[in-house]
């Protein structure tokens, strides 16, 4: 009897195809057995770059891109849907904002909720300067590896000769791009299509997101002007219009470092930040 011999490299390449189509399997048995929440919350986890900060390269640790030790725990519950706390309670934000506008309102009153098992409220929560403060953390992140790359970008400049101001600015020839970011939460109340955006594609609630943007600032731009909604969801997932302009400061930022590591730095470090951002609202509100 005769026995065919594989080549190394094709060893290499069956072990892949097939390890490959068994984790496909199980995502999609995964899938189909999770609530609308469920399925948003893996769609988001399957956008690039989201899991860079699971998984750190040599690069990456040289650069110190790590979480500290309980925020990784709680980025890790909340990655796996699981129960960050073990009872719901009021959110102790929105009882403090709503004895705030009573106390001058009477008459005025404002929708309580709890805050979930499973952090999502407290996520999604308007009150407070948390959300403010994951903002401007990734507005730093993104033009300091911009100024990297020497982009020549400008910050918080109002264009529109108004008092609205964008975020990063980039002037290339004749046309300037406009960055406006913002971070949004799929988890959002009744009443709100996010789930369905989140769960229909990767990033998809960051891209129906930017309507919101498109909507406040699209009209007051010039014809030499372009908007770009740079928008990522509380996974860091993000939206279709930040895809090329985030390929764009990383593709800059690795040349001028002088190494291909350059763009998962880029990228892992914008993971990170984002995901222990997210974690760290929750875990405060625990």
């Amino acid at each position: 009897m005769q026995v065919a011999l594989l080549a190394p490299e094709e060893v290499v390449r069956g072990q892949r195809t097939w390890s490959a189509t068994m984790n496909v399997e199980s995502l999609d048995a995964l899938i189909a057995a999770s609530d609308l929440a469920g399925k948003a919350r893996l769609s988001s986890l399957r956008a690039k770059t989201t899991s860079m900060w699971l998984s750190p390269q040599p690069a990456t640790c040289t650069e110190g891109i790590w979480m500290e030790p309980t925020v990784f725990a709680t980025a890790c519950i909340l990655r796996l849907g699981l129960q960050v706390r073990d009872y719901a309670a009021p959110c102790t934000r929105c009882v403090a904002l709503r004895e705030q506008r009573t106390a001058t309102a009477p008459a005025a009153t404002d929708p309580l909720r709890d805050r979930d098992l499973f952090g999502h409220h407290t996520l999604c929560c308007m009150t407070g300067n948390d959300r403010n403060d994951v903002h401007h953390s990734v507005c730093k992140r993104i033009f300091a590896d911009a100024s990297h790359g020497l982009l020549h970008q400008r910050r918080e400049e109002a264009v529109f000769g108004d008092s609205d101001r964008m975020d990063i600015v980039f002037t290339t020839g004749a046309r300037t791009q406009l960055l406006d970011i913002a971070i949004t939460c799929p988890f959002r109340g009744p009443g709100s299509n996010a789930l369905a955006k989140a769960a229909a594609s990767p990033g998809g609630w960051a891209t129906a997101y930017e309507d919101v943007k498109q909507r406040k600032y699209a009209h007051k731009c010039s014809p030499l002007q372009d908007l770009v909604p740079v928008v990522f969801d509380t996974f860091g997932a993000a939206g279709l219009s930040a895809r090329p302009v985030l390929h764009r400061i990383a593709t800059a930022f690795s040349r001028r470092l002088g190494a291909r590591e350059g763009r998962l730095i880029f990228f892992t470090r914008l993971s990170t930040l984002i995901v222990s951002k997210a974690a760290a609202i929750v875990r405060n509100e625990g």
